[in-house]
């Protein structure tokens, strides 16, 4: 779809006027299912159907661009968008017909629907009066491109929702979300083995991610899970992470708003040292009533990073709790104060015992 754009008499009347020093004064857009005819010899814009919306024209040299968006929801009835036309305040003749654009072909405009067209109107005058209107099909969003933004930012928060998968569906799954969830989502999964690394990286949004074992077989992860920028809260429930591992951790948290860890067992058994719970770059992350046992660190939170560890049990791990750089550890509840290892490691952090004093 193209826009030609003219100049009416008036217009070119009041172009003139604006060389010589007047202030082009724009009152109104409006969206026409007419034809105008010869535009030169027009005065107004026949069979009218809504007035679009203008924001603050930006000028650049001989350039004016007037941005101007039709909202089909504020029609009052259904039309054929066929032209536009553009009005100004002469400051001798009052409101003007100041130009006119036509469509290459119609575009129909359904009252009611959320249809949103954004034109961006480009006028270049030249010195010697020599005036042509450009108007880039660029300049014009379209409903298909309008879409699927529009509708992920009206969308609010869903009602909970719920999916229920086989072990071998959940990373597939998980990889096909959408980055923004607009959802609250509840994902139960059966009992099996995951293999694959779990990768929870880069949702955000009003929504949340719960995943959830059920049914009586236990559900083992021998790959790792990794949350990575995520800006939403992600639940772990139920979960059993062991095996050998190539990752340093079975549990990562980079960059996480708020990762919660429940009722999951961390096994580090036949790993050459692993780590149960990292916390790297400012991540949260909540504990509780989980197993953490044969461990290099049962849990690491490094600079900026705050985890929570309630009533967990935790038994033969090398070291329970290592610090680096400003992490932050609470152990709380029936926690175990050396979480299961002989010490803890502190390289510049806080750890706090399930009393509150400060180990």
């Amino acid at each position: 779809m193209n826009l030609t754009g003219f100049f009416t008499q008036q217009g070119l009347a009041l172009s003139a006027k604006l060389l010589s020093g007047s202030t082009l004064r724009l009152t109104r857009v409006v969206a026409g299912s007419g034809s105008t005819g010869d535009p030169l010899t027009a005065s107004s814009l026949p069979q009218i159907q809504q007035e679009l919306e203008m924001t603050v024209p930006s000028r650049s040299g001989n350039t004016v661009v007037i941005p101007a968006t039709l909202t089909a929801a504020l029609a009052s009835g259904d039309y054929q968008l066929t032209e536009l036309g553009v009005y100004a305040d002469d400051p001798d003749e009052g409101e003007i017909l100041y130009q006119v654009y036509q469509l290459s072909a119609p575009v129909a405009v359904a009252a009611g629907s959320q249809t949103v067209l954004r034109f961006y109107l480009e006028e270049t005058v030249s010195q010697d009066l020599d005036v042509t209107v450009v108007c880039s099909p660029a300049g014009l969003i379209t409903e298909a491109d309008f879409a699927p933004v529009r509708n992920k930012v009206l969308a609010g928060v869903a009602s909970n929702e719920e999916v229920h998968l086989t072990a071998e569906e959940l990373v597939p799954y998980i990889k096909s979300l959408p980055r923004m969830l607009n959802s609250y989502l509840r994902v139960y999964v059966s009992g099996g083995t995951i293999t694959e690394k779990l990768e929870l990286n880069g949702f955000y949004g009003p929504g949340r991610i719960w995943i959830q074992h059920e049914g009586s077989d236990p559900l083992t992860l021998t790959g790792c899970v990794e949350s990575w920028r995520c800006k939403v809260d992600i639940i772990l429930d139920g979960m059993t992470f062991s095996g050998a591992i190539s990752e340093d951790a079975f549990v990562t948290a980079y960059a996480a708003s708020v990762l919660t860890v429940q009722n999951c067992t961390v096994n580090g058994s036949g790993t050459s040292g692993k780590i149960g719970v990292h916390l790297r770059v400012g991540s949260t992350v909540v504990m509780i009533t989980c197993t953490l046992q044969n461990l290099k660190y049962a849990v690491q939170a490094d600079a900026s990073c705050l985890l929570s560890v309630s009533d967990t049990a935790a038994s033969s791990n090398t070291t329970g709790v290592r610090v680096y750089r400003g992490g932050i550890v609470l152990l709380c509840g029936t926690t175990p104060d050396l979480l299961g290892g002989s010490s803890h490691v502190k390289m510049g952090g806080i750890i706090a015992k399930s009393g509150g004093s400060l180990q």
